[in-house]
């Protein structure tokens, strides 16, 4: 039986300019959860999304 293996991700909340830590935070633990997939265990990633990500979108369409 495989060993049951659980990651997730912080909430991002746009309260500044995204910067390279968000970025890694995300690729790491995606690499992590690749790792644990591959030696055969039960791997549940939770990516976080809430509906600020829309929020973030429009604040990038007024700059832009």
């Amino acid at each position: 039986m495989p060993n049951p293996f659980f990651i997730t991700t912080a909430i991002d909340y746009v309260n500044g300019s995204p910067h390279l830590g968000h970025a890694y935070e995300k690729i790491l633990a995606d690499a992590i959860a690749r790792y644990h997939r591959n030696k055969g265990d039960s791997v549940f990633f939770l990516r976080v999304s809430t509906n600020m990500v829309k929020k973030f979108s429009a604040r990038l369409k007024k700059k832009n």
